[in-house]
């Protein structure tokens, strides 16, 4: 397959149609924001976008790359074919922002590789993911609002940023462990340096024995001094934010410690992942909230969900799991018990809320997220819908309403709710009541009376 090169880009399998305008808008957009603000653009490289990982897969092996297997979890990435840069990206987040962000972390990618002009000098990966994950930051313009989560991640990772190189990005503990403190830390050497010395750093590559001997030239300072410049700087950036911390320990039925269980505590506003350390215990910096903490373990290398901290220190029932208060302070001495060898758990069964959400047309309507709401805020749960208007909710046993919002300028907008005989209402009196009881809830259709940007929002 021959490549086509940038300004032309390839979308591979049923991509919709406004995704795709949105894909092409975002690109130029992406190019623009580096030329205009760094002066650097990439002479030439390809673009691929496909509908999913299997359409991504099929790409590779029409441009020859053998025996790339894209996991389940792959957003985006590049590839050299042939002397050519190739930017890959499977499916679509649904929201432009977050494809173009996406965009953004991958380009810098290219630029990194075409600044340093095929030096072979290795890089910390976290300075690698690092970098171009502050940098789409800054691209979106939605830093400042999520620096806060990026410094809680990284106080919550294991320890320094020089070690965080043992990170395969194999789990959700692993990803937030290499791009946030990577973020954090590409923020400080910005600020410390000028806000060039990113693209000044790969451009030394080119000459230099050693990364750090560009690392020193490019941020006017030494690795080992940084580390422990950015170690004091992480501590005082976590002192001014409002957060508490959750921190206990996870044993077996004898009381033996069980190192590497993974845990999210969960919250209607965010959600924080830490794994066990030596002697099975864990300590996570979280904002003030309720939370509920879930247990996961490995199976073949990939993490599943065994069940969650409740009475007695365990259950496999989320709608029995422990809710617990954090203020801006510690929650200590929690004990999870696992009844068994953990690789022996069965997996813990979720219950899903499937549906579709479709215009007047009885066309799929996007960019509609769904509020799974319960008889208190902790059992509530948002989330979005795909391209192809479904929606995919795994959540509790319990009886809730689903709320209907639309995105509109950067902000959620609360336009009705489930129910009624067109499967929506503008009235929470006709809002149909679901009940979840163990199985799975699907077949759900919401058709909205008018285009979402039409329809007014509920007070």
């Amino acid at each position: 397959m021959p490549i086509p090169l940038y300004p032309e880009i390839v979308f591979v399998g049923d991509v919709d149609a406004t995704d795709q305008a949105d894909f092409r808008a975002s690109m130029d957009d992406v190019v623009a924001f580096y030329s205009e603000r760094y002066g650097v653009e990439a002479p030439e490289f390809a673009v691929y976008i496909g509908a999913d990982t299997e359409a991504i897969e099929t790409v590779l092996g029409e441009l020859g790359v053998r025996g790339a297997a894209i996991s389940r979890e792959f957003n985006g990435t590049i590839w050299n074919v042939r002397g050519t840069w190739a930017l890959l990206i499977a499916g679509g987040h649904g929201v432009r922002t977050a494809n173009a962000r996406l965009l953004a972390h991958e380009y810098f990618h290219i630029l990194q590789q075409v600044l340093a002009d095929g030096s072979r000098v290795a890089t910390p990966r976290w300075l690698t993911e690092g970098s171009a994950h502050y940098l789409s930051w800054l691209y979106s313009g939605d830093w400042q609002r999520y620096r806060p989560r990026e410094i809680i991640y990284t106080s919550n990772c294991e320890g320094e940023l020089r070690d965080l190189e043992r990170f395969e990005i194999a789990t959700a503990v692993d990803v937030p462990c290499l791009y946030s403190p990577g973020a954090v830390a590409s923020e400080w050497l910005a600020e410390h340096a000028g806000p060039d010395s990113h693209l000044r750093y790969w451009e030394l590559l080119r000459t230099s024995r050693t990364w750090e001997e560009a690392f020193m030239s490019a941020f006017e300072i030494a690795p080992d001094t940084f580390y422990q410049a950015f170690n004091e700087h992480l501590g005082e950036s976590l002192s001014e934010l409002s957060v508490g911390r959750i921190r206990g320990v996870v044993i077996g039925p004898e009381g033996d410690a069980h190192q590497g269980i993974g845990l999210t505590a969960r919250s209607t506003a965010s959600v924080w992942v830490a794994a066990t350390g030596a002697g099975g215990s864990f300590d996570l910096h979280v904002p003030s909230g309720t939370y509920t903490i879930q247990i996961h373990v490995e199976l073949d290398a990939h993490p599943r969900i065994a069940g969650w901290y409740g009475e007695g220190g365990f259950t496999p029932d989320r709608s029995t799991a422990t809710f617990i208060e954090v203020a801006d302070s510690s929650v200590t001495s929690i004990e999870i018990r696992l009844p068994d060898n953990p690789a022996d758990l069965p997996t813990a069964t979720i219950p899903r809320i499937r549906g579709t959400v479709r215009g007047p047309d009885g066309e799929p309507a996007t960019g509609i997220s769904l509020w799974l709401r319960g008889g208190s805020p902790d059992n509530s749960k948002f989330a979005g819908n795909s391209s192809d208007g479904t929606f995919d909710i795994r959540h509790q046993n319990g009886t809730f309403t689903l709320l209907v919002y639309t995105l509109e300028h950067g902000a959620w907008r609360h336009i009705g709710w489930y129910g009624g005989e067109s499967g929506f209402t503008s009235e929470p009196d006709q809002a149909t009541v679901i009940e979840v009881a163990g199985a799975d809830v699907t077949g759900i259709e919401i058709h909205l009376p008018a285009d979402p940007a039409d329809l007014p929002t509920i007070e």
